[in-house]
């Protein structure tokens, strides 16, 4: 039997993959202060030294996986844009679905683990969380302007601080729903929190919409 035998390149995109895969989880489930390069090898099937050799050190490690779940939130953030809805719809629509995607996927729940914990003394990893916390802090304040634009934003709002509290709100409840360990849990404070984020920020405070969860594939209310 014929094998097809995978390039050195394959192999390595292979071994980064299962390194950051089992980084995300280890992450989640502990947070990055629990992380290490021993760890994070046993758990993807490779030894400390393969950790090492793929990403050099630990804060090379991190940095990377900062780097790649920033990317993938991002493409999955592009991805639930609605059309025709107004902005505030948008606005509780992708917090909610953020919050949602914690119960399916780790890369999100190792994402809000560095989006709001803290941080080891790594300049370079520094670096990478700032900037991945400023590019979700942006799409907030983006979609409160165009809820301002379009008129269904409450009068009054100062939108850079209303972003600031919706990500801090965001990221307390991730945390909350992450904090009890095995499957993400969500707090009674949840389905609270998203008609807050309606009643407090809709110009008319008007009733329930409905958004579309780009995670299950199902209409939920919001």
């Amino acid at each position: 039997m014929y094998v097809v035998r995978k390039s050195q390149a394959e192999r390595r995109a292979t071994a980064d993959r299962k390194l950051l895969t089992a980084a995300y989880r280890i992450i989640s489930e502990s947070g990055i202060s629990a992380l290490t390069c021993e760890d994070v090898g046993k758990r993807a099937g490779y030894s400390r030294g393969q950790t090492y050799q793929r990403f050099g050190s630990k804060e090379g490690l991190l940095v990377a996986a900062v780097r790649h779940v920033s990317a993938e939130r991002a493409r999955f953030a592009r991805s639930l844009r609605r059309r025709g809805a107004n902005g505030v719809d948008r606005l509780v629509s992708h917090c909610r679905l953020h919050l949602d995607a914690l119960a399916h996927h780790v890369k999100m729940r190792a994402f809000f683990r560095f989006a709001s914990g803290p941080l080891p003394s790594m300049p370079d990893l520094e670096t990478a969380v700032l900037t991945a916390r400023q590019v979700y802090l942006d799409e907030i304040t983006a979609l409160l302007s165009q809820a301002s634009a379009d008129g269904s934003l409450r009068s009054g709002t100062d939108i850079k601080s209303a972003a600031a509290t919706i990500r801090a709100l965001l990221c307390g409840i991730a945390l909350e729903c992450q904090s009890g360990g095995g499957l993400c849990t969500f707090p009674s404070s949840y389905d609270g929190a998203m008609e807050f984020l309606r009643r407090a920020y809709s110009s008319k405070a008007s009733g329930r919409g409905v958004g579309y969860d780009g995670v299950s594939g199902l209409n939920v209310p919001v």
